[in-house]
């Protein structure tokens, strides 16, 4: 996953060259297929719970042989980058 290749197309092309579908991945690693979905969509607005997601996310890479290490450190990397800014209210405007 070093590659330069986001952790979802790595876990795609890795499931692709196994030869099975999203149902079929689903099914036989266990992991639901919304979650194997998120996770190759690379679509981290959806993930519901990102501590959650990397327990998910090394069952699925364990199961299509990749290092679900790697894996996750790219998924941090991912969610640091998808994060949404903090809103920090500022001073009370002036009174009158």
């Amino acid at each position: 996953m070093d590659d330069g290749a986001s952790i979802g197309s790595a876990l795609r092309t890795r499931r692709e060259e196994r030869g099975l579908s999203l149902e079929q991945a689903a099914f036989q690693s266990r992991v639901p297929l919304r979650l194997v979905q998120i996770l190759e969509s690379d679509d981290y607005r959806l993930v519901p719970d990102a501590f959650y997601m990397i327990r998910v996310l090394h069952d699925y890479a364990r199961f299509l042989g990749l290092d679900p290490g790697g894996a996750e450190q790219a998924f941090r990397a991912a969610i640091q980058r998808h994060a949404k800014p903090v809103l920090v209210p500022g001073p009370p405007p002036p009174a009158m």
